[in-house]
């Protein structure tokens, strides 16, 4: 599924995993993570930002073809060799060429947009027109390319970004099996985290967040179906965004469930998740509005809404003390923080959803790729038995939506059962309020009444603890928020350094 693979209480927000994962390491005694530095061009290229880049491409001290080659020999070093992180799934063969001719562009004073010449890496479930495969993480679709580009890989040409590669993923969607770790795929093997082997990495966007991390490339494309962008972000250290629901089109993406997959920007700012997003909106001039916003950014007077147990006094039960420490920095910096309730009752209705969205969309998406050779579950479900990836892993999912019979008038019920109750669930703290975000732990899974209702979330790093990982916060906004929830979360990533891995 669209979301962690571990044992979680399930809620109609959409939170279900029936199976525990499968360890990448032996988890009683972890070694120690990797350490981290402050995150920045002081530590290389790798890890500047996408303003850092820029202008040195227009002083003349940078080339793109120079960036490229530079992550491409760091993916080299570090994704298939020495710790093996498998967060990139396949570079692209043109991108060298595409860097010189981008350059050749720039030295001539055609600027495409804001990001010309900026390598952007997209999860492998999003369409490209190139010789870069799309198998949504999948042996089955890894044959035949995809033969034309997503209407989001459209803009961000338009912009002037370099597609770099591919990310490696849960495999499709973490919607194969039920004993599979999150990271894991057929055609790209185990993505591990930056901070070390034995540390998770959440799903399914685990590769772009990784990569991003690893400072393999400064900005990354993922999808969220529920919690998919947001957890990996939340457990890698970067910033992730799930946009409002709509907001940028899921054209060209392997679907899970075409009514709820939202694709997304991941980066290591704010602002440069901003960048993004305005790209992938094809929109160049709403660059320049989040940024002047962000610029502007002030926690002072803004009201937040926090989950009542974190609350001071002899009543709180919240036992999380990088937020307890981020709620005190907000509150510090002048935010009017809210306890409020948003909980949902427990049910398994969006798993029910999920499993009809699967048996409906994939196959009608399978109808669109020709040179498959494969447009049916059962032909899929036979082509995993033959070729398995890792014959430990099952399909469990995959079969279970091939098998799943839900009436037309029993989906659209439970449809509006679900997508009401998290409307509801995060409408009453907003109006009982009046508030301008609500913030929890990215531990905490609020993502999934996030993306059930299809309201914007986004993960900001609240540093990192004394096991030395990186903690995240999950801020929430109304629909068609995004310029505010940005600002507010780049007020408080003010408040905390910014740190990356010492790979």
């Amino acid at each position: 599924m669209d979301f962690p693979a571990k044992l979680f209480t399930l809620t109609a927000g959409g939170l279900l995993a029936i199976a525990c994962a499968i360890g990448v390491a032996n988890a009683n005694e972890p070694p120690p993570p990797t350490p981290v530095a402050a995150c920045g061009i002081e530590m290389g290229l790798e890890y500047a930002s996408v303003a850092q880049l820029t202008a040195a491409m227009e002083r003349g001290d940078l080339t793109s073809e120079r960036l490229v080659a530079h992550l491409l020999a760091r993916i080299e070093r570090l994704n298939e060799q020495g710790p093996q992180l498998r967060a990139v799934i396949e570079t692209n063969p043109d991108a060298l060429e595409l860097a010189r001719t981008l350059d050749a562009e720039r030295a001539e004073g055609r600027l495409r947009g804001p990001l010309h010449g900026i390598p952007v890496l997209l999860k492998d479930s999003i369409e490209t027109a190139d010789q870069l495969k799309t198998a949504a993480g999948s042996l089955a679709l890894a044959d035949a390319s995809a033969t034309r580009d997503a209407p989001l890989v459209t803009h961000l040409r338009a912009s002037g970004a370099l597609i770099l590669g591919k990310a490696n993923m849960g495999e499709w969607a973490n919607f194969r099996g039920t004993n599979i770790p999150d990271g894991w795929s057929g055609r790209g093997g185990q993505t591990l985290s930056p901070y070390g082997a034995a540390y998770e990495v959440c799903g399914s966007s685990s590769g772009s967040a990784v990569a991003v991390a690893a400072g393999f490339a400064p900005l990354a494309v993922g999808t969220e179906t529920s919690g998919s962008i947001i957890c990996p972000a939340g457990k890698n250290g970067v910033v992730g965004l799930k946009p409002t629901q709509g907001l940028i089109g899921n054209n060209g993406i392997v679907p899970l469930s075409v009514r709820q997959d939202t694709p997304g920007p991941m980066a290591r700012s704010v602002a440069d998740s901003a960048r993004l997003l305005a790209a992938l909106q094809g929109d160049g001039q709403l660059s320049e509005q989040y940024l002047q916003a962000i610029d502007a950014a002030s926690l002072s007077g803004k009201s937040i809404g926090f989950p009542v147990e974190y609350a001071e006094g002899p009543g709180q039960v919240g036992d999380n003390p990088m937020f307890l420490r981020a709620l005190a920095a907000m509150r510090e910096a002048g935010a009017n923080l809210q306890p409020i309730t948003a909980r949902v009752p427990a049910g398994y209705e969006e798993l029910y959803l999920l499993l009809q969205d699967f048996k409906t969309d994939v196959p009608r998406y399978l109808q669109t790729r020709g040179g498959l050779g494969m447009r049916t579950l059962d032909e899929l479900i036979q082509f995993n038995r033959a070729t398995p990836g890792n014959p430990q892993y099952n399909q469990a999912w995959i079969e279970m939506a091939n098998n799943w019979e839900m009436p037309a008038e029993h989906y659209a019920a439970t449809l509006a059962y679900v997508v009401d109750t998290n409307t509801a669930a995060l409408n009453k703290p907003f109006e009982d309020h009046r508030l301008d975000a609500l913030v929890f732990p990215t531990e905490q899974a609020s993502w999934a009444m996030a993306a059930s209702a299809g309201y914007p979330s986004m993960n900001v790093s609240s540093g990192h603890g004394a096991d030395g990982l990186p903690s995240g916060l999950t801020f929430i906004g109304k629909p068609s928020s995004e310029t505010g929830l940005m600002a507010i979360a780049a007020a408080y990533e003010a408040l905390v350094p910014a740190a990356c891995p010492t790979l």
